[in-house]
């Protein structure tokens, strides 16, 4: 389909699904003093761990081992934080409306009690590669790696760029996909 430059550089955006603060056994992302590969690029491993005032992950601290010989398990996809090379976005991540595998089989009053509110989960503060934002229209189709596949919300105006997911690729894993 082609190919573009993409800029590594000192600091990047991961999914926040993509880190853990205790590894585990099938688990393939980063987790402290564990080391996994940035997609196109090289091994990273985690140093250090920042945390706000609250205690969540503020940021990671990492080194890239260029000269590892092993290719590490995990691949982490991955966008550069500087400036001019990202861009702003929201992800809606839409779950099935009904509750029950058919919701046709319930009573005719059954069904409104069968809804899930929670079917829409609206990820703001998302990013994404400027070349995604800068080629979106409205109804414009991609495929987020290992999340699923989005179309460009009519929502999307100059600076924020709304996606809302068509179909998942991890209907196993509940909610979680962008942002975890």
């Amino acid at each position: 389909m082609g190919a573009r430059p993409v800029p590594l550089t000192r600091e990047v955006f991961i999914d926040r699904a993509d880190f853990r603060d205790a590894d585990a056994k099938n688990y393939y992302g980063l987790a402290p003093g564990k080391t996994a590969m940035l997609r196109g690029a090289y091994p990273l491993r985690v140093t250090a761990v920042r945390r706000d005032a609250g205690g969540a992950v503020a940021g990671l601290d990492a080194e890239l081992e260029y000269g590892r010989t092993t290719k590490p398990r995990g691949v982490l996809h991955w966008v550069s934080a500087a400036a001019g090379h990202h861009a702003a976005a929201e992800v809606r991540l839409h779950a099935p409306l009904f509750r029950s595998a058919d919701a046709s089989k319930l009573g005719s009053d059954d069904w409104l009690a069968d809804t899930d509110p929670a079917t829409e989960a609206v990820v703001a503060g998302a990013v994404v590669e400027r070349g995604v934002a800068d080629a979106v229209r409205p109804g414009d189709r991609f495929q987020f790696e290992r999340v699923g596949y989005f179309c460009a919300d009519p929502d999307s105006r100059p600076g924020l760029v709304v996606f809302n997911r068509i179909v998942s690729l991890r209907e196993s894993t509940g909610r979680a996909g962008i942002g975890g």
